[in-house]
């Protein structure tokens, strides 16, 4: 079990290439920027429980590999969001 911690970001189309040349950014960048194909498919049962508990169940392919995430409610505070993360790898 791991905790999670996210920042969620939203910026328009036209700034993404400003914001890959922020200096904000250049300096905390740590090696050449990498780009992944995933395949994410969520479950929930048809009266959406999972939701209504603030979980979610996650199966994504990376990498040819995949992996399934059972996320916990959690918390958000001022866009930072927490929450308790469980993953498996599947066979």
């Amino acid at each position: 079990m791991a905790n999670e911690v996210e920042l969620k970001l939203r910026i328009a189309a036209p700034d993404i290439l400003r914001l890959k040349h922020h200096p904000g950014i250049k300096v905390a960048q740590v090696g050449k920027p990498r780009t992944h194909n995933l395949l994410s498919i969520y479950y929930d049962t048809p009266q959406l429980t999972l939701l209504d508990l603030g979980v979610s169940l996650r199966v994504r392919r990376v990498s040819g590999n995949w992996i399934q995430t059972v996320k916990g409610k959690g918390e958000a505070l001022a866009g930072l969001h927490q929450r308790q993360e469980f993953e498996t790898e599947l066979n």
